[in-house]
């Protein structure tokens, strides 16, 4: 496990979360015992990074405000694309 003074962490190969942490449970038949579902089986392609809140918030906070991105970058990466007319009526104004 790589783990920051920061608390966030990449687990590597461990299927394990440090705690503290969010559980979730899951039910596989009606009336069912609730099951654990909580742990991590593949952080390779998603990118697997396990943070807190603390620490997205320090990070969103230093990316929007100029300290992560050249300011050409940073303008670039705000320009949203404009969605489908069809996905429009449900969501107006909306991009991605």
């Amino acid at each position: 496990m790589h783990r920051s003074p920061a608390q966030t962490s990449w687990p590597g190969t461990s299927p394990s979360i440090p705690e503290p942490h969010a559980h979730g449970y899951d039910r596989y038949e009606p009336n069912g015992p609730l099951i654990d579902v909580t742990q991590l089986v593949n952080a390779d392609a998603s990118g697997g990074i396990i943070s807190t809140t603390a620490d997205l918030n320090r990070f969103f906070r230093a990316l929007l405000g100029g300290e992560l991105l050249a300011p050409a970058q940073l303008e670039q990466m705000q320009q949203t694309v404009p969605i489908s007319e069809e996905f429009q009526r449900v969501m107006p104004d909306a991009g991605y």
